[in-house]
């Protein structure tokens, strides 16, 4: 068994939410193969220091934000940049007792401070074993490329960050653009109306997200105005504020709409898990741009409203959001319910920033991440040589497919099938899986023909032998899957010129004439 040790900082949600999915990930898809512990690595050097600087780093943030800006920029480079690298190196010290405990085959660092910790273990020697690092936000900051040449994976959201650190003088075949890595239930499809209901939302109104507190909130005069010109300005608008945290701004917002009688319109929530579905009723966020909730957000495709981000990162990712026509930035000199009227009048321009947003976003991050990972185990990862069944059920006349539901991916359909398992023989695997996954007696099963393909799997040669089957049930009403996000769909032969299958299924409904 391969043991992955995966570091965050407390400097903000986005880091653990990272580490949190890629772990996630790692324990479902391979749990007989790989261990996994996910550490919060100033936490584990010095709970006292770990709260100083985040507490520090939280007042900065909202109380002088000029402050903060004045630190990040000498972070970069000179005398703060020098401090915070030699910090790094002492504290990793007792970083290293954990790594000689756990013995781990591959590190993965969410924060540019445990990167640089082990990195420098990897350079002294103290370590041996492969590092990959995920930038959790859209700009370049030079912490994350300290002592780089130890570092043998590094995973960035966009083209952009690729280049500069091309020039920066990383090497290119370090360097994967996957997007940042978040929970899977944000590709999950959900029932409108149950949410609607859950929040007491008017399922004919559009519902706006504001993300108000959090921890590090968006600055309560601007909140308060923002809010208060939703209020004013949109009376066929619903609007779902969460304040997080930050239970000084929750009494405000709620004084506010007691006030105005707008509580069939305004839900103020103090915290909620139900991020993911918010977003799938949503037309649109405004928010402060961590790196996380702008890919949540880009995941949903939603238009993005920035206020008030904190100076450095934030700042930075603003400004690749406005670049990429995904987001209006409200900066303070702004007219606030002006930018907000003439965005909600421009429809075309709210439609153009979903549709690039959909663009922009890379749903697959998680998994592309962790099968790139992966392939560093060659005892995990075989060379693919496999036999694939699919089998073609009818019931007449219909035709039965299987579709995967995940948001802001086309609808494509399969047959049902998959790998053929090693403790399973041929004559008796087909049923077992239909009869397991899908509760399907199979009649008349036909073997119908085979052909095989080649792929190169990292870097050898690798066949797959795919077997195709005819089958014919005769109740469709006992049909059913546990299967999750997935969905059984019967088609007639004509219904089946109107849908997209997967190669596969395309290959072998041609051959039998349905299309």
């Amino acid at each position: 068994m391969k043991k992955v040790l995966i570091f965050y900082g407390s400097y903000g949600g986005g880091h653990l939410s990272a580490a949190k999915a890629i772990g996630s990930y790692l324990e479902q898809k391979y749990e007989k193969d790989v261990e996994v512990q996910i550490v919060d690595c100033i936490e584990y050097i010095s709970k006292y220091i770990n709260k100083v600087s985040t507490e520090a780093y939280k007042e900065l943030a909202k109380k002088a934000p000029w402050a903060w800006k004045k630190i990040y920029k000498q972070s970069q480079n000179g005398a703060l940049s020098h401090i915070s690298t030699t910090t790094n190196k002492l504290m990793s010290a007792k970083l290293n007792l954990l790594l000689q405990e756990f013995k781990p085959d591959l590190i993965v660092s969410t924060h540019p401070f445990s990167t640089q910790m082990c990195a420098y273990l990897k350079a002294k020697e103290k370590i041996d074993c492969k590092l990959a690092t995920i930038l959790t936000d859209y700009h370049i900051h030079p912490q994350w490329l300290v002592l780089s040449q130890y570092v043998n994976y590094f995973f960035v959201s966009n083209e952009t960050m690729k280049i500069d650190m091309i020039k920066e003088g990383i090497s290119e075949n370090k360097i994967y653009v996957t997007g940042i890595p978040v929970s899977d239930r944000f590709l999950q499809e959900y029932d409108s109306e149950e949410i609607h209901k859950e929040f007491g939302l008017d399922p004919e109104k559009p519902t706006v997200l504001f993300f108000a507190g959090g921890e590090f909130g968006l600055g309560r005069d601007t909140t308060y105005m923002v809010l208060k010109a939703l209020i004013r300005m949109y009376k066929d608008l619903q609007v779902v504020a969460i304040s997080g945290k930050n239970k000084k701004m929750n009494k405000k917002f709620s004084d506010l709409v007691a006030t105005t009688k707008s509580e069939n319109r305004i839900k103020i929530l103090e915290y909620t898990t139900k991020v993911p579905e918010l977003m799938s009723i949503a037309i649109g966020v405004i928010t402060k741009p961590g790196g996380l909730t702008i890919t949540e957000c880009l995941v949903s495709k939603l238009p993005i409203v920035v206020i008030n981000p904190i100076p450095g990162q934030e700042e930075e990712n603003a400004e690749f959001l406005v670049n990429n026509n995904v987001a209006i930035w409200i900066k303070p000199e702004d007219k606030i319910a002006r930018t907000l009227k003439y965005l909600s009048r421009n429809i075309e321009k709210l439609q153009l920033m979903s549709e690039t947003a959909a663009k922009l976003s890379k749903t697959n991050a998680t998994e592309d991440i962790c099968k790139i990972l992966i392939h560093e185990f060659d005892d995990i990862v075989k060379t693919p040589n496999q036999i694939v069944i699919s089998v073609l059920i009818k019931s007449k006349g219909n035709y039965l497919f299987v579709k995967q539901k995940q948001k802001n991916k086309e609808d494509i359909l399969h047959l049902i099938g998959g790998p053929l398992p090693d403790d399973q023989l041929l004559d008796t695997s087909l049923q077992t899986m239909v009869t397991t996954n899908f509760n399907i007696e199979l009649k008349k099963v036909k073997p119908y023909d085979f052909d095989s393909d080649m792929q190169k799997f990292k870097g050898r040669e690798s066949q797959i032998i795919y077997l195709r089957y005819l089958a014919e049930i005769t109740n469709i009403k006992d049909v059913n899957t546990n299967l999750e996000n997935i969905e059984l769909i019967w088609l007639s032969k004509d219904e089946l010129q109107s849908y997209k299958f997967s190669d596969a299924a395309n290959k072998f409904l041609k051959k039998l004439k349905l299309i």
